[in-house]
């Protein structure tokens, strides 16, 4: 790579060879740029995935457990309204 760069300056002007070897440096940090750039967007959607299997895995679980509450609610009710009327006939 050094002798590609010396062989810019030696067949181009100066300013010219500059602006060449400041463009070439310049796409070699954008590719590594756009590179860094895919892994970050790869890891980002690998997260994003995972919380939203997180999220439909605590959905279910909250939605079982309010079920289970209703339904022991219920249960509670009925027992209340048998105690009354336990307590009524005495």
């Amino acid at each position: 790579m050094e002798t590609e760069f010396v062989s810019i300056f030696q067949n181009l002007a100066y300013p010219v060879a500059v602006s060449v070897i400041l463009f070439l440096i310049g796409g070699y940090f954008g590719k590594k740029i756009l590179a860094q750039m895919h892994e970050r967007e790869v890891a980002n959607a690998k997260l994003r995935d995972q919380y939203i299997d997180y999220l439909q895995k605590a959905n279910t679980d909250l939605t079982s457990a309010v079920r289970e509450n209703a339904t022991a609610f219920n249960n509670f009710s009925k027992t209340l309204e048998e105690f009354k009327e336990v307590l009524k006939s005495f």
